[in-house]
């Protein structure tokens, strides 16, 4: 027999309503009688062995005359009477919190709570463990009920050309699970709960009624499987027979994943396998009772799926015959089963109908319990702003009595828009006060100096500091629109607005642009060096060359180029073209070894992020990596045109090796000045040309992998990846939101870069990604009609 939930608290007739007594009364309203205690079934508080901290009491002080009956243990502790010589100790008191549920009876509880939404009374369990205690207790359960099954349907007639209420029907119960009574708390917990029970990170919005399960969209889209791939698909080939027959599937898709009309139901991998291996537990009992073979054995999870969508379509018709030939179907599947396994099925099944009852019921319940709660939130919208506008009707009468200010100002101060008076609660005592009043006072201290500084000057004669020991003046007298008490609040205000207006606000430096230079000399430098950095590009000996040289904008910050650049009169007019070409045929070999020291610049930033990406240096040895790294020959061209190798565009998500991310570079992302947004290039701090994340090399080390490729092998192009996949695709499985159809190997690249870099600037990463082969689609059938 069920034992009754007791509480460790003291009986009703004991307990304390009022919050200013001492801790005493409550041991002398400790007395009650004991017959109330059995009757709730509560236990009596046991007194603590151990009291609290003495509170020691010196000697010679001016309570030293008292009774010594004051002397007598009390809540607090004791006071003890010291010797000269010992010092007192300081003893700090804790401020202790009201808790209704220990003061309150559950009689009192109870009827509060009846006034609740269902949602809200299970949020309360989640304060602590004294409100779960009550919340989830045997004392509550009819409570629970009622809230659950909702208020009495009204029943109507049609009388008299008007509809009447003649009665009320009861709420439907609640359907029983396995022939007991379903626990309400625990459905309370299925319907409001908002953590999914499987993650426990992510909100669930709405539960599943056929699985009884609270997941969130991201477990949904990992866990959920149609069952026609269950059936087709090799992955699952492994799984008894009769699993698809006794676990539970939901016809709710996972979201924005496009699936076949014939996928019209979804089960949980993990009920599957759990399933499968009690099955297949019951399968070696029944065969080592028998030395014959069933005939389950000749079954398949193929044939017995097939099997069971032809009963299903069957038993969706409208003919009596055709859903007794479905059901037929069924049972003739289940009479192949072993004796243990048969029991085990029929056992499911019957529980599956239990099942369907309670989620209709469900079903049925749900949109009343949320109407109800967006009614609930309405009215508690509209008392909470009637309580506010009473708050500031109440606080502005207040501040109107006092008269410290013109009720004029009222209207146009912002001090109804403070927290303190938006805050729902009726408080209009003294704490907000000296808050509001300087509020007000600001308000009028920025009008008298809008006032004073809107006054013109009457000579012309006057300067500057005239017209500052005017304002002075006019500051200090004080207005009789304001009163003396009012006055006290402004000055300092005032006094203060004066001091940070007399500071004049120092302009931004601008930015530095280079030389000023007319628009036409502008046009001539640009033209100029345009120009010679076409020709540095046709000097180098190869197309290569030309990829791995720096942009424009980037050439324009090399440090000779630079200074040049920012001379005021080096090629600035066309008649100064023979000696300016003289000039940089001068610096030509200084720019020729920049331009050489930008190529080593970009390889090692590029080996840099290979290395960080693919292997597992530590973070301290890549930085240590210098110049003389690229000398190894194992870090050679060819290194960086193997697959393993390859890189993103650091302004795109353009993916493939270092010379063709160079090259689309220069065609896609041209840099025509070394602005190319709020911040300079500058040749000290260049910007890296490429990036690979950990993710990104995760996912294509995946697709090589499906693809039976080496990694390894120089000279990759990406014709010979799509040679190797042929008609197949690719597909995301543990990917974000909208990244889980099927796709090519160059889009899947591109979206696990682009979500990867939106985490990092959340300060996150992505989970390693799971890259699944996909098989080319099939041709469909004609379906009759035109799409």
């Amino acid at each position: 027999m069920a034992t009754r939930t007791r509480l460790p608290r003291q009986a009703a007739q004991s307990t304390s309503y009022t919050f200013d007594e001492s801790d005493g009364s409550a041991d002398a309203a400790g007395s009650g009688d004991e017959s109330s205690e059995e009757e709730y079934g509560r236990k009596r508080a046991k007194k603590g062995t151990r009291q609290g901290k003495p509170r020691k009491r010196v000697k010679g002080d001016a309570s030293d005359e008292e009774d010594e009956d004051d002397f007598a243990p009390r809540s607090g502790g004791l006071v003890v009477q010291l010797d000269d010589k010992e010092e007192p100790e300081m003893v700090e008191y804790e401020v202790k919190r009201v808790d209704f549920g220990e003061l309150l009876p559950l009689e009192t509880l109870r009827e509060i709570f009846g006034y609740l939404h269902p949602s809200t009374l299970y949020q309360l369990s989640g304060l602590s463990k004294t409100w779960r205690t009550i919340v989830k207790s045997d004392f509550m359960k009819p409570l629970w009920l009622d809230l659950l099954r909702g208020p009495p349907t009204p029943k109507t007639e049609f009388k008299d050309m008007k509809r009447v209420i003649v009665a009320d029907d009861d709420p439907e119960p609640i359907p029983t699970f396995n022939g007991d009574e379903v626990e309400p708390f625990r459905l309370a917990t299925l319907l409001f709960d908002k953590t999914c029970e499987n993650c426990e990170r992510n909100n669930v919005f709405t539960c599943d009624r056929y699985l009884f399960r609270r997941l969130c969209y991201e477990c949904r889209d990992l866990n959920l499987v149609p069952t026609t791939e269950v059936g087709k698909g090799k992955t699952y080939r492994d799984l008894h027979p009769a699993t698809l027959q006794v676990v539970a599937s939901t016809p709710l898709p996972p979201r924005d994943i496009c699936y076949a009309r014939s996928q019209r139901s979804w089960v949980l991998v993990g009920d599957l396998r759990d399933a499968s291996e009690m099955l297949e537990l019951l399968q070696l009992e029944d065969d080592a009772d028998s030395t014959s073979k069933y005939v389950e054995t000749a079954l398949s999870v193929k044939s017995v799926q097939k099997t069971l969508g032809r009963a299903k379509r069957l038993k969706r018709g409208w003919s009596a015959a055709r859903m007794e030939r479905g059901k037929a179907l069924e049972a003739e599947l289940t009479e192949k089963y072993s004796p243990r396994v048969k029991e085990f099925v029929l056992e499911k099944l019957a529980m599956k109908e239990e099942h369907a009852k309670l989620g209709d019921w469900i079903r049925m319940r749900w949109s009343p319990l949320i109407s109800m709660q967006d009614a609930i939130k309405a009215e508690g919208t509209v008392f909470d702003s009637r309580l506010q506008n009473a708050r500031v009707t109440a606080i502005r009468k207040h501040l109107s009595n006092e008269g410290i200010f013109p009720s004029s100002t009222f209207k146009h101060a912002p001090w109804s828009s403070h927290p303190l008076v938006q805050r729902a609660e009726p408080l209009t005592n003294g704490a907000i006060r000296p808050v509001l009043y300087r509020v007000i006072a600001r308000y009028v201290a920025l009008n008298i100096i809008a006032r004073c500084g809107s006054r013109k000057k009457t000579k012309k004669d006057d300067d500057d500091s005239d017209d500052e020991a005017a304002l002075k003046r006019d500051l200090l007298k004080k207005p009789k629109s304001v009163s003396a008490q009012g006055w006290k609040w402004v000055r300092p205000i005032l006094a203060e607005l004066l001091k940070h207006a007399k500071q004049p606000e120092k302009p931004a430096a601008p930015l530095q642009q280079g030389p000023v230079l007319t628009m036409e000399q502008r046009d001539v430098k640009n033209a100029f060096f345009r120009e010679r950095y076409e020709k540095a590009l046709d000097i180098l000996p190869s197309q290569k060359g030309r990829f791995y040289a720096p942009r424009f904008g980037e050439f324009l910050v090399c440090p000779t180029v630079q200074q040049l650049y920012d001379d005021a009169e080096f090629a600035v007019d066309e008649s100064t073209y023979d000696a300016d070409l003289a000039t940089w045929a001068e610096h030509l070999d200084a720019i020729f070894e920049e331009m050489g020291d930008h190529v080593l610049e970009v390889r090692l930033s590029a080996l840099k992020a290979i290395l960080a990406a693919t292997t597992e240096m530590s973070a301290e040895d890549i930085e240590d990596l210098g110049v003389d790294a690229l000398a190894d020959p194992a870090y050679d061209d060819s290194f960086f045109t193997r697959a393993s190798s390859w890189v993103n565009c650091a302004d795109c998500y353009k993916f493939g090796s270092l010379v063709e991310i160079l090259k689309h570079r220069h065609e896609f992302h041209p840099l025509s000045s070394p602005h190319p947004g709020s911040v300079k290039l500058t040749a000290d701090a260049p910007r890296s040309q490429v990036e690979l994340s950990l993710e990104v090399a995760c996912a294509w080390s995946a697709i090589l992998e499906l693809a039976n490729i080496d990694a390894d092998k120089p000279n990759f192009k990406a014709k010979n990846l799509t040679m190797a996949l042929g008609r197949q695709d690719v597909a995301w499985e543990n990917g974000p939101r909208g990244t889980k159809h099927r796709q090519t190997w160059s889009n899947l690249i591109e979206a696990v870069c682009r979500h990867a870099r939106a985490a990092h600037r959340r300060q996150d990463v992505l989970a390693v990604p799971v890259i699944v082969l996909r098989k080319p689609y099939k041709p469909r059938r004609g379906r009759g009609w035109w799409w």
